[in-house]
């Protein structure tokens, strides 16, 4: 692929080297960075990066999510549950959420799921495409402070999508994505946001590949 064009939007902080602050350690923020380099969802594609969810737990929120989206154009969410991507639409999200939201469904566990058009409810059965699973393999925590390798796969050929979290296979979607969500497009761009509501983290991302 060309040079990565990035740009930053709301709370986001660019960091240089490919990583940014997503959002400071303060309520109520919600940042995010967009690029402008399209995807043909008719071709494979991985995409690898690090995210760091900052170190507080029982207070923290409220996690980051890569979103797919059908135009370049930089967007955000709603701040605190809606983990910086409630809204945008249409949209396949592949959300870490690391607060529990009792409303949305959210479960106890930090965890990762796999949304449509903007919704963070998993009680939706027409937004919630696969998930919520615990996060990491082996913690229900995953705002330790530590930097996590994420991985996402999409195969063209049998239409699943695939998310690791640090080397571990943790959740997967078998789903004609270019034409369930976005009506054919062979162009569709991708971001990372996050937010934070009335309880905070810093949120950090770190973009290798795709």
């Amino acid at each position: 692929m060309a040079q990565l064009n990035a740009t930053v939007i709301g709370d986001a902080i660019d960091q240089g080297n490919n990583c940014y602050t997503i959002t400071q350690n303060l309520e109520f923020q919600a940042g995010g960075v967009w690029y402008n380099n399209p995807i043909d969802f008719d071709e494979d594609f991985t995409i690898l990066y690090q995210n760091n969810f900052g170190a507080l737990d029982a207070n923290g929120a409220d996690g980051m999510a890569l979103v797919f989206k059908d135009n370049p154009s930089t967007e955000l969410g709603n701040a605190g549950g809606g983990v910086g991507y409630e809204g945008i639409s249409p949209s396949l999200v592949i959300e870490f959420d690391t607060y529990q939201n009792g409303d949305l469904g959210d479960p106890f566990f930090d965890h990762i799921s796999i949304m449509r058009n903007g919704s963070p409810n998993h009680n939706s059965g027409a937004s919630n495409l696969s998930g919520p699973i615990q996060a990491s393999a082996t913690s229900v925590n995953i705002e330790d402070g530590d930097t996590h390798e994420i991985k996402i796969e999409w195969d063209a050929t049998t239409n699943i999508i695939s998310v690791f979290f640090d080397c571990e296979l943790r959740l997967t979607l078998n789903q004609d994505v270019k034409n369930a969500i976005f009506s054919g497009d062979d162009s569709v761009f991708f971001g990372f946001v996050g937010s934070t509501g009335g309880l905070t983290n810093i949120h950090e991302v770190c973009f290798n590949s795709v």
